[in-house]
């Protein structure tokens, strides 16, 4: 069996969770599923988030012992040094999206659906 690189992994996550969604747009909402999606959402987040941090933590010393180039004209230190500004503005968005993931979480945990007085008995 070949042995699975995180590159990939990370690609089938990402086509699961999109084929979820795809199916998800033509079903009758329920209220589980509400809260289910929302904190799977965040943990989704969460792992996005360490896999940033994990590249940027190999970016920082990518260069070391290593005769970069790149395919542009661009010097490879500058074409580091804006790959770590992206993934500070990717940290800073994952961040607040985990926020507002973990936050709809909770408004949705907080619905319920009033009973239906007429089918009381």
């Amino acid at each position: 069996m070949a042995i699975q690189t995180p590159a990939k992994a990370v690609e089938q996550a990402a086509e699961a969770i999109q084929d979820a969604a795809h199916r998800r747009r033509d079903t009758e909402p329920h209220h589980n599923d509400f809260y289910a999606i929302a904190t799977a959402t965040e943990h989704v987040l969460a792992a996005l988030f360490a896999m940033n941090a994990n590249i940027g933590g190999q970016l920082t010393y990518y260069g070391n012992g290593r005769q970069l180039r790149t395919d542009t004209d661009r010097d490879p230190a500058e074409v580091l040094a804006a790959a770590m500004t992206h993934g500070q503005a990717l940290h800073t968005a994952l961040t607040q999206a985990r926020q507002a993931a973990h936050n709809l979480a909770n408004e949705c945990a907080r619905l319920a659906i009033m009973p239906n007085p007429r089918t009381r008995r």
